[in-house]
């Protein structure tokens, strides 16, 4: 990833994504919340952009439409330092379903190039919104009924986002999951929902990546970012 030069305050931060993103039930157990409270100790963290059900492909809850619709009306658009994204888990479990019935007959190779396509059009939207580096969080999902569809999506999302054409600016972030990083629940271990300890995990890894800027969230006017100095900064948010 990129280095940037550093600058006064917190670095800030914007999580994107699925239930794992806005937060699973709440602790102790689950995650609800969590993600805001333990990124505040590096970043100054912006609302979340995310609920459950959330997939990369094309579904009744796809992120893209959903998450543009959802800022359509934030104006000035509020750009942030980096960005998290969490998505893929949705996608491991609906494909071949009811959900993503499109999918029944298609081949895997043409799976995993609609994976990159519409990722890439997930990346390009976040990046008008991202001034340094995009951190998308290895998909999460130890259904062993999903294996093979598991391996499919995390490989295509992983060449995606390991893509040269990003120049750096977009992080893959490998969490080798096991069982240790999933919530438990009476009945065993949820296999689509992962932990407090695996939010840190998460944080911890995008931290070790991060460039060194920090400048703090700032707001531009709709179409005033781009040209070869970048948007002008308004106000910075103040936590």
């Amino acid at each position: 990833c990129d280095e940037e030069a550093s600058s006064s305050g917190k670095a800030s931060l914007r999580v994107y994504g699925d239930s794992n993103a806005v937060g699973y039930r709440p602790p102790p157990r689950g995650t609800k919340g969590c993600f805001f409270e333990y990124a505040q100790r590096h970043f100054s963290v912006l609302p979340t952009v995310g609920k459950t059900r959330l997939t990369i492909l094309p579904s009744d809850f796809q992120f893209l439409p959903w998450a543009q619709a959802k800022l359509s009306d934030e104006q000035p658009v509020l750009l942030s330092d980096h960005s998290l994204l969490v998505l893929g888990t949705n996608d491991i479990t609906y494909l071949r379903k009811r959900i993503m019935e499109w999918s029944a007959e298609v081949k895997e190779a043409e799976i995993a190039r609609l994976v990159r396509t519409h990722l890439r059009q997930v990346l390009q939207w976040i990046r008008g919104r991202t001034l340094g580096t995009i951190f998308f969080v290895e998909p999460l999902n130890e259904m062993q009924s999903k294996a093979d569809m598991k391996a499919l999506v995390v490989s295509a999302v992983r060449e995606e986002v390991s893509s040269k054409a990003y120049k750096g600016k977009v992080c893959w972030l490998p969490m080798a999951w096991s069982a240790e990083d999933l919530q438990v629940l009476e009945k065993g271990p949820d296999p689509r929902h992962f932990n407090r300890r695996a939010v840190h995990a998460i944080l911890d890894a995008a931290v070790a990546r991060k460039p060194r800027a920090a400048s703090g969230a700032r707001p531009v006017a709709a179409g005033a970012r781009g040209g070869a100095r970048g948007p002008k900064r308004a106000m910075q948010e103040r936590r």
